[in-house]
């Protein structure tokens, strides 16, 4: 059986559980993220959360979560994960983050872990984000977010050249309702000057124990790869300022040439 997820629809959480192929925050950034969060309790929105990758650990800490995500099955994922002592504390939202309405302006921390914000595949878009993350944050509440590193003028070859395949390492074994699987995971990426957008297709090859293909699924993930500059830009609009990067050469409000690292902005205190 093969599956084919369009772009914004994700794939299987337990494929995302497990790290297949795309997963790019290790342990070791969640635990900078925990880090730059701070003692409990405070009240964090945690934007793309999925199946709960920083929102449980945070949660463990005695934080308060609320957890959105556009898809229904991973927040399903999450919340059969959460046990008596920290159900209480999470609250879970589906729907597209620029859609929903917050009760309050009252969130100390929001979070969007693993490029979440080059999903939003224009300027305006991008923007309405921001607009829509000020509504929600308490006066001089933080942000933080992070990208892969990439500097775009190695995306120029993509351009002349796309279909260029990698090959991830085999995952597994992964618990699904059919068993135990084993993923191979194949990508290739498509890049547009003029837009910035980049089009990422993966296939993940189910694997049974005998090596057996056991079901194909496929993933189209567009990104645009926005600059440092313009992230800055137009947080700014919306009173949101930039304090901290991870990498100081991402740190450059007029950096338009490269993208990376965890960053930190904070909201005027009004």
């Amino acid at each position: 059986m093969n599956t084919f997820a369009e772009s914004g629809e994700f794939y299987d959480p337990h494929f995302f559980d497990a790290g297949v192929g795309d997963k790019e925050s290790g342990d070791a950034t969640i635990q900078q993220f925990l880090r730059l969060v701070g003692d409990p309790p405070k009240r964090i929105l945690d934007i793309g959360a999925g199946t709960g990758r920083i929102s449980i650990p945070l949660l463990a800490r005695g934080h308060h979560v609320t957890c959105v995500d556009k898809s229904p099955q991973m927040l399903a994922r999450l919340a059969s994960k959460l046990d008596s002592k920290i159900a209480s504390r999470a609250q879970l939202l589906t729907g597209e983050f620029t859609e929903l309405s917050p009760a309050g302006s009252d969130q100390e921390v929001a979070i969007a872990v693993d490029d979440v914000l080059l999903e939003f595949l224009s300027l305006d878009a991008l923007s309405g984000f921001w607009g829509k993350l000020a509504c929600w944050l308490a006066p001089g509440g933080i942000f933080l977010t992070s990208f892969r590193s990439r500097k775009f003028e190695a995306f120029n070859s993509k351009a002349a050249a796309p279909f260029e395949t990698k090959a991830f390492p085999i995952a597994g074994p992964v618990d699904t309702v059919d068993g135990a699987k084993w993923i191979a995971t194949t990508s290739w990426e498509e890049f547009c000057l003029n837009t910035r957008v980049l089009k990422t297709v993966c296939r993940y090859d189910v694997l049974d124990s005998t090596g057996h293909v056991h079901s194909a699924q496929y993933r189209v993930l567009m990104q645009r790869l926005h600059s440092t500059r313009e992230l800055i830009s137009l947080a700014g609009q919306f009173g949101l300022s930039c304090v901290w990067n991870s990498c100081e050469a991402h740190l450059d409000p007029e950096n338009d040439k490269s993208i990376g690292g965890i960053y930190k902005f904070q909201l005027d205190a009004r």
